[in-house]
């Protein structure tokens, strides 16, 4: 039961992270990597078999999209 809730509120976290990267990206291209690299870490740390988990591997296929654009 913490698991799951220690992964919402995760997921919880990056999303607000990666709404407020979409609006007001840093104006550096080197702080815009390390921030989505940090976002991808936190999602690598969300359990498979948590109700996060599919949500969390979308995310994280996008920010590596994003990395290697």
């Amino acid at each position: 039961m913490q698991l799951e809730a220690n992964a919402t509120e995760t997921l919880d976290n990056i999303y607000n992270r990666a709404e407020s990267l979409a609006q007001s990206p840093p104006t550096n291209r080197e702080s815009y990597i390390l921030e989505l690299q940090d976002l991808i870490k936190q999602l690598k740390t969300i359990k498979p078999g948590t109700t996060a988990y599919t949500d969390a591997q979308k995310l994280m296929v996008s920010a590596q999209k994003r990395l290697k654009s």
